[in-house]
């Protein structure tokens, strides 16, 4: 019988600093502000087998490089104006999981993204990918209309 690696959940987390503009969408104070900065931890999920003889399931310093790399090409960038839907932090973790994080560059090897988690201001919003989240979020960005 095959031996199979142990299963774990690994997180990874980066920190940004991007602004939005909810406007219209909520009365919450900031909203009603416009377009303000936050600082947006975002945390990538992996949940897979990992080799016990090397040690980990991904390499932190291929992370680095890869994601970490493309994670920083949102610093300063207006959310709102990149996403298809208001950029809350719901939404965000669709986006980033579904859209923008399904491979950091042509170049990359993709290392599937199991979740992905949005946190802002002490909340956290995670999403984890699957089949039903994808049909649902292309949906609602109109692709299924």
């Amino acid at each position: 019988m095959p031996v199979k690696f142990p299963v774990v959940r690994k997180e990874w987390s980066r920190k940004i600093r991007a602004s939005h503009d909810l406007r219209g969408v909520t009365t919450h104070p900031d909203a009603m502000a416009g377009l303000h900065e936050h600082e947006w931890t975002i945390t990538l999920i992996w949940v897979a087998e990992y080799n016990c003889a090397i040690g980990f399931q991904r390499d932190e310093h291929a992370i680095e490089q890869s994601w970490g790399d493309h994670l920083d090409k949102l610093n300063g960038k207006n959310l709102s104006e990149l996403m298809p839907l208001p950029a809350t932090s719901e939404n965000l973790a669709c986006w980033l999981l579904l859209d923008y994080c399904t491979r950091p560059s042509d170049q990359e090897v993709s290392y599937e993204l199991s979740g992905l988690r949005v946190t802002k201001d002490g909340h956290s919003a995670e999403v984890m990918r699957t089949e039903a989240n994808r049909r649902a979020w292309r949906w609602f960005c109109g692709e299924m209309a």
